[in-house]
């Protein structure tokens, strides 16, 4: 059974390269995985163990609008974005959540792509969870749908 460590900071990556078969950060800018993704691969080496072998399941939200204002807007309308907020001075008080918008699918079409690339090219393996964030469950599905028809087909096989 493969075991995935999860957690944002480089604990949680040492602990993946040591023991894991992957690292399970969640809502990270490429360059805190790309950190992440050094840190899990030197300590499986110092393990002795092959850090090649090793997956990065990413798990992001994902919010699309026609541009990148209603993008944002429809972000910040849902209950996910105001439970975020609320948490800064809790579970999140060390996250940059000025950057959340950031470190998540949330844009048009093709900023959805282009960051989806970006993330890949820095050793994303697998975006373990996608989070199609809305307050209704149809708002959920046509988000999906919609992700479906406009963006995974610029990374069909």
């Amino acid at each position: 059974m493969p075991i995935f460590v999860g957690g944002n900071n480089l604990n949680a990556a040492r602990r993946a390269g040591r023991w894991g078969q992957g690292w399970l950060p969640a809502s990270l800018g490429i360059e805190d995985v790309q950190r992440g993704i050094k840190v899990m691969r030197q300590e499986a080496e110092a393990a002795e163990r092959n850090p090649a072998g090793l997956e990065v399941a990413l798990q992001v939200m994902v919010v699309m609008g026609k541009d990148e204002a209603e993008a944002r807007r429809r972000f910040k309308d849902t209950q996910m974005y105001r439970h975020l907020i609320s948490l800064r001075s809790s579970t999140l008080r060390d996250q940059d959540l000025s950057r959340i918008e950031e470190y998540n699918l949330i844009g048009p079409r093709q900023k959805v792509i282009d960051k989806i690339g970006a993330l890949i090219e820095a050793g994303v393996t697998i975006f373990a969870s996608m989070n199609f964030i809305s307050d209704t469950p149809g708002g959920m599905i046509e988000a999906m749908n919609q992700f479906a028809q406009d963006v995974m087909p610029a990374f069909a096989p």
